[in-house]
Order: structure tokens, then C-alpha cells, then sequence
């Protein structure tokens, strides 16, 4: 095999960082649509009050 090049180390570098960062942002936007999938299975839910701690959820949006 050939000796990788300093561009393709590079690339394989950033691939693997984006990788690393995204797969958790993946695994939490699954966690809050299922989670939304809940809530709408719930017709006959309580009335809304305060939030417990497991039920906050961060939104970050970007441009």
C-alpha cells in the first residue's frame, strides 16, 4: 500500500473530528424525536408545569 499523502492525513483527520462531534448530536436528536413521539402518544397527558431536570432540552441553532 502507499504512503498516504499529506492532504489525504488531512482528510482523514477532519472526517474522523466531524465524526466524533456529530455522531452525539446524531444520538441526541433521536433521543428528542423519540421523545416527541412520546408526548404525542400521550393524549390524556397532565396539564403543563414546571420541568423536571430530564425533561430540558437544549436547542442549538446555527447559520
Amino acid at each position: 500500500m502507499d504512503d498516504m499523502t499529506r492532504r489525504e492525513a488531512i482528510r482523514l483527520t477532519m472526517a474522523a473530528g466531524l465524526a466524533a462531534v456529530s455522531d452525539p448530536i446524531a444520538d441526541g436528536a433521536e433521543r428528542v424525536d423519540d421523545h416527541v413521539e412520546g408526548l404525542r402518544e400521550q393524549p390524556d397527558s397532565p396539564p403543563a408545569g414546571p420541568a423536571d431536570e430530564d425533561d430540558l432540552v437544549c436547542v442549538i441553532i446555527t447559520n
